[in-house]
């Protein structure tokens, strides 16, 4: 399954990133709970592992976890996620010289989730939190839609991590919609509720395109020839 040995670090397509912490002592055993999270997408995948407090909270004055490694893989190049897992940990492992094993993970996966399970959107990995907790003896393992994640991090920016495109006055009563295009193109939208929000992750990625007026029609019309669904991201093909 996947890649393994010299393959595996071959296939890597990106080093730790700059922000990545990287301790210089060794860590046989790690002071505070280690947090495996993933973002996973049709294209690439980023794992990380960080240390974090149980009791942080977003929308608070907490430091954020401390980043122990992090790195990305080409997604299409392992047949499951399992096995690319199984290949960070041991990176890891080597490169912080001490024995990880995480018992918390939690990934955003690029599709829709029911009841623990995924079936990629644009991979071919089928995906089971009990099976992926028993290939890897993590305790617990999560699996969010991508967006519902990309929801849950709009609630911890910071104000210099913001870039206003248009001035508006800010209510906060208002939903928030979040939007991206990747692989494909996810969507999400918060609602305030009780103090805080409640994320609803959405698939923009099937939604059917809905043509309105004559250039639009014509697109229609030639994307029609070519694919049996014509879906919202198919307009954004450079082709």
């Amino acid at each position: 399954m996947g890649l393994n040995g010299d393959d595996a670090a071959s296939q890597t397509i990106a080093k730790p990133i700059s922000s990545f912490h990287q301790p210089t002592q060794s860590h046989p055993q790690l002071t505070m709970p280690t947090l495996l999270a993933g973002d996973i997408g049709g294209t690439k995948t980023i794992l990380r592992l960080a240390e974090y407090t149980p009791s942080i909270t977003l929308q608070n004055n907490d430091s954020p976890p401390s980043v122990l490694y992090e790195q990305t893989y080409v997604s299409q190049q392992f047949s499951d996620l399992v096995p690319m897992v199984t290949s960070f940990l041991a990176e890891a492992s080597t490169e912080l010289k001490g024995t990880l094993t995480p018992k918390i993970a939690c990934f955003g996966i690029a599709g829709p989730v029911t009841d623990g399970r995924s079936e990629l959107t644009n991979l071919k990995w089928s995906l089971d939190v009990k099976e992926i907790e028993k290939a890897l003896g993590i305790e617990t393992v999560s699996l969010i839609n991508d967006f519902a994640a990309n929801g849950y991090g709009v609630l911890g920016l910071a104000d210099s991590d913001l870039h206003t495109l248009q001035a508006a006055p800010i209510s906060s009563s208002a939903p928030i919609a979040v939007i991206g295009a990747g692989t494909g193109l996810g969507e999400a939208f918060l609602i305030p509720q009780a103090g805080c929000y409640q994320v609803f992750p959405g698939e923009g990625s099937h939604a059917d395109f809905a043509p309105q007026e004559d250039v639009s029609y014509r697109l229609c019309r030639l994307f029609t020839n070519i694919f049996e669904m014509i879906a919202t991201p198919r307009q954004n093909i450079p082709k």
